[in-house]
C-alpha cells in the first residue's frame, strides 16, 4: 500500500497539486478500530493500511480525482451511520432487491475489493 500511495501523491503533485496539501495524517490502530466496533465490521486490511497513511482529507472542497474527495474516519462512520439509519427505517424499500456480486480481484492496487457502481440507464445495480 505504501508503494500505491507514493505513486498516487507523485501523480497529485503533478495533476492535482493543490490537493497534496489536504491529506490527513494517518490515522491510529485504536482510531479504526473503535470504528469498527461502532459499525460492528472489520475494514479490509488494503483499506487499514490507507487510512495509517493517510486519514482520508480535509474538507476544503479540493477533489483529489474528479469530484471525489477521501473521507476521513470519522465522516465514513457518519455516512454509515446516516445510510443505515435511513435503510433501518424503510427510506429504500421502494428499490429492488440488489445481490451483491464479488469479491473481484483488482490488479492495480492488489487485493480483493468488494464495492458496487451505480447503474447506467435501464441497468440494475452492479456491485464489485
Amino acid at each position: 500500500m505504501k508503494q500505491v500511495w507514493n505513486e498516487f501523491e507523485q501523480w497529485l503533485k503533478t495533476n492535482r497539486p493543490k490537493a497534496v496539501g489536504t491529506l490527513n495524517e494517518a490515522a491510529g490502530e485504536s482510531e479504526i478500530a473503535a470504528v469498527e466496533q461502532k459499525m460492528g465490521l472489520t475494514f479490509p486490511k488494503n483499506l487499514k493500511d490507507w487510512l495509517m497513511i493517510h486519514n482520508g482529507q480535509r474538507d476544503e472542497y479540493i477533489a483529489v480525482i474528479e469530484n471525489y474527495t477521501l473521507l476521513p474516519l470519522e465522516e465514513i462512520l457518519y455516512t454509515w451511520q446516516t445510510l443505515k439509519e435511513l435503510l433501518d427505517g424503510g427510506e429504500f424499500e421502494d428499490f429492488p432487491e440488489i445481490e451483491p456480486i464479488g469479491p473481484v480481484k483488482k490488479k492495480k492496487f492488489g487485493g480483493t475489493h468488494v464495492g458496487f457502481r451505480l447503474p447506467r440507464m435501464g441497468e440494475e445495480m452492479i456491485f464489485v
